[in-house]
C-alpha cells in the first residue's frame, strides 16, 4: 500500500523498530492525562495530534491495511508512524517532538475540570523548531534597515563612468570605492547611505548615475533565554525577527507567556504581547532583531479557559498585569459563541478551599472571571420548534414551517413532493403524545388526503413517513414471514433495526395479532424447494458451492475496492466497516432502518389481498378503506376473476371482550368493489371462474398426422385428442407406444430414493452382523455406494403401461386413459429387430422373424452363458409390459415375440450371501438399465 509521507524539516528517513518503540514506550509510560479514562484515550490524544503534525513531516500517515514494522501509535483503525534517523540526535529530536505532544498538569487540569478536552491556546504557532537559520541572501531590502560591519554591498555606475563594485563594511564601518572618498555606513539606515554616495557621484563623477543594493546580510549574535526549548546564544541573518529567534530556539515552551516577551535592546526595554500579532497581524513594536538584542520568555502567567460552544475552545493568558477579565472578554477571545443566540453561560470559579462554584452568568460585561476560572458555554435548547417534515419515499427530504403546513393536506400539496411509485393507501405520521410526551404513531389514507376527503392537522415535531410500493412488497419477504411465524433462528436474519423491532414486538404479541399479515412460508419457498427437487444430489452440493464461490467473489472484488479507495485517502479508517455493513443491510429498506417501529406498525394495520388478483399480498390500510382502492393498488382483477364470490373474511367484536370471525360471500358483480369498506386485519379472497380446461398441454409426438402440443379440457380422454391430431399414420406401431406423465416420474423417483434409503439401512446392518472379513464387506460397501448413488442420479421414465391402439380404443372404452397436463405420447414406427441381452454369449439386436419363439431368439444369440439364469428369463414387451419365460424341458413355455421386444437373460444369484449380493447388485442394475435402454430405443423409432 502507498505511504504518505512528507519530508520534514528536522527529522531524515525512517524511525528502526526498536528506536520507535522505545519512543512510544516512554510516551505511553509518561502517565495518561487524568481527565482520560484508559491508555486507549491518551494513544488517541497522541494520534490525533501527531495527525496534525503530519504535514510537517514530523510523523508519516498510515492506513489500517498497511503493514510496517516501525512503532505505530492509534491501533487497527489506523494511526501514524514516528518517522526518524538513526543518530543519537534524531532520536533526541524525536523525542522532544513527542514531550511536546504530551498534555501539560495545566491542560489536564482544566480538562478534568471543564469535562471536554482543552489545550493552550496559541502555541502551536510558536512550536516549529527550524533547523538551519533563514536563508543569508541580500536583495530589496527596506530603507529603514541599519547597515553595519559585514553587510556586502552592490553598487553599479552607469553613464559616463560604468562599472560594478561588490565591497562590505568594513571594520572601521566604511565604504571604500576606488573613484569616491570612504563614505560612513554602519549604524546608519539604508536610505541615508544611499543618498549619500549618490551626493558623492554626483559631486565627483559628472554624467554618471549609481545605483546599489545590497548583496549579503551580516550574521548578528542574539541571545534567547527563559522558557524556550532550546535557550541560548544563536546567530541569525540581520534581517531575522524575533519570531525567527524564538523559532531556531525550538519554540515557546507552553510553561512560557505569550503575552510577556521580554526584548532588552541596549539600555531600553520593551515588552511585546504575541497575542496582538495572532489576533491582529501587528505589534506595536518593531519585529527586527539588532546585534546583540536579548529575548527573556516569562513564565505563564494567570490563565482562564472558555470551552463548550465557543468557536474557539482553548486556555487562554490573561495580559500582563492582569489577574481578571470579564467574561465578555473571554466570549471575544475564544471567537465567539457558536450559536450567536440560545447560550447558557456556566461560571466555573476556584473558591479558596479549593472547590469549585457553578454559577450561570446573564451579564457578561459586568461579570469578571478570576485566574484559573471556566467559562463553559452551552446551549439552551437544542430543538427546533414549528416545524414538520416528511420521510422516505419522497424526492427530497422536506422540513416545511408549521404555518405554512399546518395539515397533512397543506404538506403533501398536489403530491409533487412524492416520489415514483408511492402507496397511497397508508401513511405514518410520527407525533408526540400530548400527555406522555413519547412519540407515538397514528396511520393516514393519503389517497383520501390528496383526493381532498379527509384531512389530518399536524403538530410541531411531526414527522410524516411515506412508504413505497418495494416498501410494502419487503411486507412479503421471507425474514419478515418467518418473524411472524416465530420460526426465526438467531443470525439468521439481517442485520435491521426494523427486523429487531419486529421480533421483539412478535415475541411479546399476541400470536393472532398479524394474522392477516402472514403467508405461508411453503407457498414463498415453494418454487426454490421445487428446483431443488428437480436436480441431483450432486447438482445440489455443486449448487451451494457455486453460492459460496460467487458470495466470496463479491466480497473479495469489494474488499478490493476497499483497499483502493483506502489507497486514495488513508484517513477514512472506517471504510472497510461501512463497506460490509451496508452490505448486510442490502435486504432491508433505510425506511425501516431510520424508523424501526413503522415496519410492526404497517403489519399490525395490513389486510390479506389473494385470489384472481394481480399482485395478491399484504396491504396495509387505515379502516374504512374501499375495496376498489386495494384492488385497484394491487393491479387490478385477473381475467378469471368471479365478481360473484368474494370471500370477505372479518372479526367481530362483541362488549365482553370476545371476538369471533365474520365469514360472508358477497356478489359484487353488480355493485362493484366501492361497496364494500375494510379494516385492518381482514382478509379478502376474489374467486375464480369455473373452467372446464385443464392448466397445462399434451404433447404427441411421432406417427400422427398432425402431431404437436394441444390444451385439454377436464376429463379429455386419449382417444379424443388422437382424433383431434388426424390419427395416426400407417406406419404407426400403437403397440410399442409410450406414454409418460410426470405424476409418475414423480414417483418413480421417490421409489428410487427409498430403495436407496433401505440399501444403505442394509449395509449398515451387514456391517455390524455379519461375519465376513473386514476386505470383504469393504468391497460390498464400495458397491453398494455406488449403487445408492446410481438410483439417485438415475431419472425416472414416468411411463405408464396403456393401451394407445385408437382401433382397440373404439371396442374398449374402459381403456381410454384420462389426460392430465404435461402428459407425452410417442408413437413410434414398426420396428424390426428384437434385442437379446443379459447372459449370452452375443448380446445384440437380432431381425425379427414372425413365429419365432423366445428360446429361438435366445439360440441366435450363442445361448445362456455359463452364469445365466434359465429359470429368471424375462421379455419386456414394446408396450412396456414385463412377461417371465419358461425355456427349460420339464416346464416350456413357448411366447410369441412381437417386433420391438427386449429378452433378458439374467445372472444366476446362487450361492446368496450378503458380499455376492451387494458385488452383483450393480450389474443387475445395470441389465436393467439396458431394458429400458431398449424401450428407448423403441420410442425414438
Amino acid at each position: 500500500m502507498t505511504r504518505y509521507q512528507v519530508a520534514g524539516i528536522l527529522l531524515r528517513g525512517r524511525v528502526r523498530l526498536l528506536c520507535a518503540a522505545i519512543v512510544a514506550m516512554s510516551i505511553l509510560a509518561s502517565g495518561a492525562p487524568s481527565w482520560a479514562q484508559d491508555a486507549g484515550d491518551t494513544s488517541r490524544i497522541l494520534t490525533d495530534r501527531l495527525q496534525q503534525l503530519g504535514r510537517d513531516g514530523l510523523v508519516e500517515q498510515l492506513s489500517p491495511l498497511d503493514g510496517g514494522g516501525d512503532a505505530q501509535l492509534g491501533g487497527a483503525r489506523g494511526g501514524v508512524r514516528l518517522s526518524g534517523g538513526r543518530n543519537p540526535q534524531d532520536q533526541l529530536k524525536l523525542k522532544r517532538l513527542a514531550d511536546k505532544l504530551k498534555p501539560t498538569a495545566l491542560e489536564r487540569d482544566f480538562s478534568a475540570r471543564a469535562g471536554v478536552e482543552l489545550s493552550q491556546f496559541g502555541y502551536d504557532l510558536f512550536q516549529s523548531e527550524a533547523e538551519f537559520p533563514v536563508a543569508n541572501t541580500g536583495g530589496a531590502v527596506q530603507d529603514d534597515y541599519i547597515l553595519g560591519v559585514g553587510d556586502e554591498l552592490v553598487i553599479t555606475f552607469r553613464g559616463q563612468y560604468a562599472k560594478s563594485w561588490t565591497t562590505r563594511v568594513d571594520r572601521e564601518g566604511r565604504v571604500i570605492l576606488r573613484e569616491l572618498p570612504p563614505i560612513s555606513a554602519a549604524g546608519r539606515s539604508f536610505a541615508d547611505f544611499r543618498r549619500e554616495l549618490q551626493a558623492q557621484v554626483e559631486m565627483t563623477l559628472l554624467g554618471s548615475d549609481v545605483y546599489v543594493s545590497l548583496g549579503k546580510i551580516r550574521r548578528i549574535s542574539v541571545l534567547v533565554v527563559g522558557e524556550v526549548e532550546s535557550p541560548g546564544l544563536h546567530k541569525v541573518p540581520a534581517l531575522s525577527t524575533i519570531l525567527d529567534a524564538i523559532s531556531l530556539s525550538g519554540g515557546i515552551k507552553k510553561t512560557g507567556s505569550l503575552r510577556r516577551l521580554q526584548v532588552v535592546r541596549g539600555d531600553d526595554i520593551f515588552w511585546l504581547d504575541l497575542y496582538e500579532l495572532i489576533f491582529l497581524g501587528t505589534l506595536n513594536r518593531d519585529l527586527i532583531l539588532q546585534d546583540g538584542d536579548r529575548l527573556v520568555v516569562q513564565a505563564l502567567g494567570d490563565t482562564v479557559a472558555a470551552a463548550g460552544w465557543v468557536k474557539r475552545p482553548g486556555i487562554y493568558e490573561l495580559g500582563e498585569g492582569e489577574n481578571s477579565a470579564s467574561l465578555a472578554d473571554l466570549v471575544a477571545l475564544g471567537g465567539g459563541t457558536v450559536r450567536p443566540r440560545g447560550s447558557r453561560y456556566l461560571h466555573i470559579s476556584l473558591q479558596a478551599d479549593g472547590r469549585q462554584k457553578v454559577e450561570e452568568r446573564r451579564d457578561l460585561d459586568a461579570t469578571r472571571i478570576a485566574a484559573g476560572d471556566i467559562l463553559l458555554v452551552e446551549l439552551s435548547q437544542n430543538v427546533q420548534v414549528g416545524n414538520v417534515m416528511t420521510a422516505g419515499h419522497v424526492r427530497v427530504t422536506n422540513r416545511r414551517s408549521l404555518v405554512s403546513a399546518p395539515t397533512l393536506g397543506a404538506l403533501l400539496t398536489d403530491g409533487s413532493i412524492l416520489d415514483r411509485n408511492p402507496y397511497l393507501l397508508f401513511a405514518a405520521v410520527e407525533t408526540t403524545d400530548t400527555r406522555t410526551r413519547t412519540r407515538r404513531l397514528y396511520a393516514a389514507n393519503l389517497e383520501s388526503i390528496l383526493t381532498g376527503q379527509v384531512d389530518y392537522r399536524l403538530h410541531d415535531q411531526d414527522v410524516v413517513l411515506i412508504f413505497s410500493a418495494e416498501n410494502i412488497e419487503y411486507l412479503k419477504s421471507a425474514a419478515i414471514q418467518r418473524i411472524l411465524a416465530r420460526d426465526a433462528k438467531p443470525g439468521e436474519l439481517p442485520a435491521c433495526l426494523g427486523l429487531k423491532e419486529l421480533e421483539l414486538v412478535v415475541s411479546l404479541s399476541n400470536p393472532g395479532k398479524y394474522a392477516s399479515a402472514t403467508l405461508y412460508l411453503d407457498d414463498l419457498l415453494e418454487g426454490r424447494e421445487a428446483d431443488l427437487r428437480s436436480i441431483t444430489f450432486k447438482e445440489r452440493e455443486q449448487l451451494k458451492l457455486d453460492e459460496r464461490r460467487v458470495v466470496l467473489d463479491e466480497r473479495e472484488a469489494k474488499l478490493r475496492e476497499v483497499r483502493a479507495r483506502m489507497d486514495a485517502d488513508p484517513l477514512k479508517t472506517d471504510l472497510l466497516e461501512k463497506t460490509f455493513a451496508d452490505e448486510e443491510n442490502t435486504e432491508c429498506p433505510k425506511l425501516f432502518e431510520d424508523y424501526p417501529k413503522a415496519l410492526p406498525f404497517l403489519l399490525e394495520h395490513a389486510i390479506l389481498l389473494h385470489g384472481e388478483v394481480r399482485a395478491p399480498g399484504i396491504y396495509p390500510i387505515v379502516g374504512g378503506t374501499p375495496l376498489d382502492s386495494v384492488v385497484a393498488t394491487a393491479g387490478g382483477v385477473t381475467r378469471e376473476a368471479n365478481l360473484a364470490h368474494i370471500e370477505l373474511t372479518g372479526y367481530a367484536r362483541s362488549g365482553n371482550g370476545n371476538a369471533v370471525i365474520d365469514r360472508q360471500v358477497r356478489d359484487l358483480s353488480q355493485t362493484g368493489f366501492t361497496s364494500v369498506l375494510l379494516d385492518p386485519g381482514d382478509s379478502v379472497q376474489v374467486g375464480t371462474v369455473f373452467s372446464d380446461r385443464d392448466l397445462g398441454l399434451v404433447t404427441l409426438s411421432g406417427e400422427f398426422k398432425r402431431p404437436g402440443r394441444y390444451t385439454i379440457r377436464r376429463g379429455e380422454r386419449l382417444s379424443e385428442i388422437v382424433e383431434r391430431a388426424g390419427g395416426v399414420t400407417p406406419y404407426a406401431y400403437p403397440y410399442g407406444a409410450v406414454f409418460t406423465r410426470q405424476s409418475a416420474k414423480n414417483r418413480e423417483k421417490s421409489g428410487f430414493e427409498r430403495t436407496a434409503r433401505e440399501l444403505e439401512s442394509s449395509l449398515a446392518t451387514a456391517l455390524t452382523t455379519s461375519s465376513v472379513s473386514a476386505q470383504s464387506l469393504g468391497g460390498a460397501s464400495q458397491a453398494v455406494t455406488n449403487l445408492v448413488e446410481t438410483l439417485r442420479d438415475a431419472e425416472p421414465v414416468g411411463r405408464i403401461v396403456m393401451e394407445a391402439d385408437p382401433t382397440v380404443l373404439q371396442i374398449r372404452p374402459d381403456l381410454d386413459i384420462v389426460l392430465e397436463p404435461g402428459d407425452r405420447l410417442v408413437m413410434p414406427k414398426r420396428p424390426s429387430s428384437v434385442t437379446v441381452t443379459g447372459e449370452v454369449l452375443s448380446p445384440g439386436a437380432l431381425q425379427f422373424t414372425p413365429g419365432l419363439n423366445a428360446d429361438e431368439y435366445i439360440e441366435m444369440a450363442g445361448g445362456i452363458g455359463q452364469a445365466g439364469d434359465d429359470g429368471r428369463i424375462f421379455v419386456v414387451l414394446p408396450n412396456g409390459v414385463a412377461k417371465p419365460l419358461s425355456i427349460s424341458y420339464w416346464n416350456y413355455d413357448p411366447v410369441k415375440i412381437p417386433p420391438g421386444s427386449t429378452v433378458v437373460v439374467p445372472r444366476d444369484a446362487t450361492p446368496f450371501d450378503f458380499v455376492t449380493f451387494a458385488k452383483d447388485l450393480t450389474q443387475i442394475f445395470s441389465q436393467l438399465a439396458i431394458g429400458a435402454a431398449s424401450i428407448a430405443v423403441i420410442s425414438d423409432n
